[in-house]
């Protein structure tokens, strides 16, 4: 087994290796590595584990950030809430990140940085430090309308009730004008909070890479006619 870096947006060998993976996500596919490599000009460097017919066995994304606000570091991936190392046993990120430590030491970067829960078994051992910035939220659709309505709090439920009565509708779009429509309502939600928004380029990479190809949609919550 040999440890490469390669770069997801120009090996085919990459997202064939994450359709096939069981935690392979749209984040790990190179189309998110696309709207962030357009958007704002990181590095990929993705840490693969070779075999001798050439085939992916593991891997690990990252993207290479310098930023002289910031500083340096490697991020496995940014803007991204959770990214797991395509991995199936502790030698395999051992490899893998044994090699991101080392490409880390030679740019000089700050830190290392894995988003990821199920990782951290892996990590331990490599004295890589938990920190709990990001969230991840999970509902078992398997379980049924009713049991789901049930499991939810009461507030939620008065919630729900109220937006039905006032005719609030949901809809599931694809088009640039329901990105726009997002972007605004983001742009709102961040100023508010005094949060700096992200660039109207990066939800429209987002459409480009992910929307047109199905692998994400729009969905805006509307009163009469008017995105809210």
């Amino acid at each position: 087994m040999q440890v490469k870096i390669i770069d997801p947006t120009k090996d085919k060998r990459w997202d064939e290796f994450v359709a096939n993976h069981p935690q392979g996500t749209a984040f790990h596919l190179s189309n998110w590595a696309r709207v962030l490599q357009k958007t704002y000009r990181y590095t990929p460097c993705y840490f693969i584990l070779e075999d001798s017919d050439k085939k992916i066995k593991a891997g690990c994304p990252f993207f290479l950030i310098k930023s002289w606000l910031t500083g340096t570091r490697l991020v496995c991936l940014p803007f991204t809430d959770v990214c797991y190392p395509l991995v199936t046993s502790g030698e395999d990120i051992e490899s893998l990140l044994s090699t991101t430590i080392e490409k880390a030491k030679k740019e000089k970067a700050d830190y290392i940085e894995v988003r990821g829960p199920h990782s951290n078994v892996f990590l331990r051992d490599l004295h890589f430090e938990n920190h709990s910035y990001y969230k991840l939220f999970r509902l078992d659709l398997s379980r049924g309308t009713d049991s789901l309505w049930k499991g939810f709090h009461k507030t939620t439920r008065r919630h729900v009730r109220k937006a039905e009565k006032v005719k609030l509708k949901i809809e599931k779009s694809g088009t640039e004008e329901a990105m726009r429509d997002f972007y605004l309502l983001n742009l709102a939600t961040r100023k508010k909070h005094g949060i700096p928004p992200q660039p109207y380029d990066f939800f429209k990479n987002i459409w480009r890479e992910l929307i047109l190809t199905r692998l994400a949609f729009v969905l805006l919550v509307k009163h009469k006619s008017t995105s809210i």
